[in-house]
């Protein structure tokens, strides 16, 4: 684990993956090699692969869940949304004071085009932790979309800006992994 750690910080993300591999095979019990080789996968836009980690590591031991946010920003990028919904549920209901699982749920709400339902999750975000600005921000944007006097195609505009900076933000967000 300390290679990996140090591969990590020194963003050579390819190695500590093969680390990490390594990790999950010697221990597929170990829900921390896998919640860092799920986190490695998407900042390298590895969705497919972050999320089959996932599932593997599930169905060998289902009572560790450390890594389902991870899991469920996996199948959200491949918009796999009802089986996101289900694993952030899952997420929620093992941990429900976490805010960031609240967030995701949000963002898959958002991304659906449910803007109701994804205001209503980043509101529980903010209640339970109203120090990170990012859940204010998305609601703020939520609130201007749903708007009466915002036509549909101002909608789409804001709603791809947001997918992109979204993107962008996932490779800065290293806070979810070690």
């Amino acid at each position: 684990m300390m290679y990996f750690a140090l591969t990590f910080r020194k963003k050579q993300y390819y190695k500590a993956i093969v680390m990490m591999e390594w990790c999950c095979k010697l221990d597929p019990h170990h829900p921390y090699a896998v919640n860092n080789l799920a986190y490695l996968s998407i900042l390298l836009k590895k969705y497919k692969e972050a999320s089959d980690a996932c599932a593997d590591a599930y169905a060998v031991n289902r009572s560790a869940r450390n890594y389902f946010r991870n899991w469920a920003v996996a199948l959200l990028n491949q918009k796999l949304f009802s089986e996101a919904v289900e694993v952030v549920k899952e997420a929620i209901e093992n941990n429900p004071l976490d805010y960031k699982n609240w967030v995701v749920w949000g963002e898959i709400m958002k991304t659906k085009g449910e803007f109701e339902v994804a205001k209503e999750m980043y509101g529980n975000a903010i209640q339970i932790n109203d120090k990170d600005p990012y859940p204010k921000q998305e609601l703020a944007k939520l609130d201007l979309i749903t708007k009466d006097n915002v036509n549909e195609e101002l909608q789409d505009i804001i709603v791809k800006l947001s997918e992109q900076k979204k993107t962008q933000g996932l490779k800065k967000r290293e806070d979810t992994c070690i």
